[in-house]
């Protein structure tokens, strides 16, 4: 078992540490003075960060402040009071009714209205003409789940498909496409490794079967005969090469029989590698340094001579040294880096620091390339994961900064300026802007946002969302439209409810909704559909 740590004297976040009572408690002081027992894990993971003394109580009671939303509007949702419990009566901007919400549901947008605009219904969705990768939707044929039919661009045959595999791109190719695909990756695997025929990766690593008895492959023993044969397998046929009184005959037969018909297939196969291979250039790294690793030569064959910060020179892996894998000429692991640690490196240099100064309890001073002069811990000073004294990561940040477009001009005031499509009329308190639109809407806008160029607009740009619509068609549905034609259907009488008597061109006379009417969804009486199924029958 590891011993226990005594957090004896340290200090996490606001709370002191006293004295150590046993069994994961411990006693500890806060920065008000007062003194209480904790649990160790809590107190050292900064779950408990103070005796309670930090948190902000109610006036008279033992609950903390909650904001009070009175008079603020959630989406269609105005709360005018606060019931407790959770509870809030609003006003719906909509309908104007009254009702009791759960709170915390109305301001996470959870509940946007009291129910008086309907939402779309997912089945609503129509996918009828539109391709998904090289799927064509035909039409809908099942409700619950939804399923289309479809037909494939490529080879034209008709399969059916789910709404959620369409639309995430799962169901992208038919059946039989999907599986030539397959196919032809199978092929292409086969051709990258067979030669003529034969299986390179067998021939070249020549592995012995478990079930082997001879020690060599393609050598065995037949009893009946009391003799060992040889056989060797190439371009899928397998060729006795004899049978032999003893089992070395037989062994360098087959060996004999390697050399004339394996070999040469490996060369082919070398050979086509090593013409790859002629387009790139090698890499020169000769004098560059990869972490503690300086290369002083390239030796040829994927192999240079390196100079470790600790002054070993060893012959590494080029590939492994560009990759990082290998990082020093092994004084960083186990007791060769103990000793490191213990050596005195005074004036040696890594990486940007220049060590001054041992302090002792792996702890050293430190030059900066930059100038400054810094304490940092000795091993990751040696082990290269401090570089500097912090100045490499703030040019880290402003790079960062620049490529996310981060303008440091929070804190001047923006009166007159201009970006995108605002023009700032008032910068006022809090980080907010008072803009004119090109469009002429004046608004309030967050002044980081527009300076940021995240918000270009008062939100004429915006597409018109769902709400905006059903806004609008509440509207058109009431407005009086007797006397005017929509498509084949012109409006006789309103009978209120969203319900119109219509006629249509071809003398018909129904009662229909209103808002299909005047939003297009209604067309006709229904001849428009009895033509097209009479030409289909001609």
């Amino acid at each position: 078992m590891p011993k226990a740590i005594d957090l004896t004297g340290q200090k996490f976040n606001n709370l002191t540490v006293i004295q150590e009572l046993g069994d994961g408690r411990i006693l500890c002081r806060c920065d008000c003075g007062n003194i209480k027992e904790y649990d160790k894990y809590k107190v050292k993971t900064g779950h408990t960060k103070s005796c309670g003394c930090k948190r902000i109580p109610e006036e008279n009671s033992g609950r903390f402040k909650r904001i009070d939303y009175t008079g603020k509007t959630f989406n269609s949702l105005t709360i005018f009071k606060e019931l407790g419990h959770n509870e809030v009566l609003c006003k719906c901007l909509e309908c104007n009714s009254i009702k009791k919400f759960r709170k915390d549901r109305v301001v996470n947008g959870v509940i946007k209205n009291c129910g008086c605009i309907p939402k779309e219904k997912p089945n609503s969705v129509n996918l009828v003409g539109k391709t998904f990768g090289r799927l064509k939707v035909i039409k809908k044929i099942q409700n619950n789940p939804v399923k289309w039919l479809c037909k494939c661009t490529v080879c034209g045959h008709v399969t059916t498909v789910l709404t959620s595999n369409l639309i995430r791109h799962k169901g992208i190719a038919c059946f039989p496409c999907s599986k030539k695909n397959t196919a032809k990756i199978m092929r292409i695997k086969k051709k990258k490794f067979n030669i003529d025929g034969t299986n390179i990766t067998v021939i070249k690593d020549r592995k012995i079967n478990s079930n082997n008895k001879s020690g060599f492959s393609g050598v065995f023993f037949r009893p009946k005969l009391n003799k060992w044969e040889a056989k060797i397998g190439i371009k899928n046929t397998l060729i006795s090469l004899g049978k032999f009184d003893t089992k070395e005959e037989a062994v360098n037969a087959r060996k004999e029989a390697e050399e004339k018909y394996f070999n040469p297939v490996v060369e082919k196969f070398e050979d086509a590698a090593t013409r790859k291979k002629r387009g790139k250039k090698p890499v020169d790294i000769v004098g560059k340094k990869f972490s503690m690793l300086t290369v002083l030569d390239d030796l040829g064959n994927g192999k240079v001579l390196c100079r470790c910060d600790c002054g070993n020179v060893e012959e590494f892996s080029k590939t492994n040294i560009i990759n990082g894998h290998t990082k020093s000429c092994g004084c960083l692991r186990g007791s060769t880096a103990k000793e490191r640690n213990l050596k005195d490196l005074t004036g040696q240099k890594f990486n940007m620091l220049t060590i001054l100064k041992e302090l002792g309890h792996n702890k050293v001073l430190c030059r900066c390339d930059c100038g400054n002069i810094k304490e940092v811990t000795k091993s990751q000073v040696i082990r290269g994961m401090t570089k500097s004294c912090g100045c490499l990561q703030k040019t880290a940040l402003e790079k960062n900064r620049e490529k996310a477009r981060f303008v440091l001009r929070d804190y001047h005031n923006c009166t007159g300026e201009k970006f995108n499509m605002l023009t700032v009329l008032n910068d006022l308190e809090n980080g907010w802007l008072l803009c004119r639109c090109d469009c002429g809407n004046i608004k309030e806008i967050r002044k980081q946002s527009v300076i940021n160029g995240i918000t270009k607009s008062c939100g004429c740009l915006r597409v018109e969302s769902g709400y905006e619509k059903a806004k609008k068609m509440n509207e058109a549905t009431k407005k009086d439209y007797v006397g005017q034609k929509f498509n084949m259907l012109t409006i006789i009488e309103d009978l209120g409810h969203n319900k119109v008597i219509c006629r249509c061109d071809c003398g018909n006379t129904i009662e229909t909704y209103k808002s299909n009417v005047v939003g297009g969804r209604t067309k006709s009486c229904g001849c428009l559909k009895k033509g097209r199924k009479k030409k289909e029958q001609e």
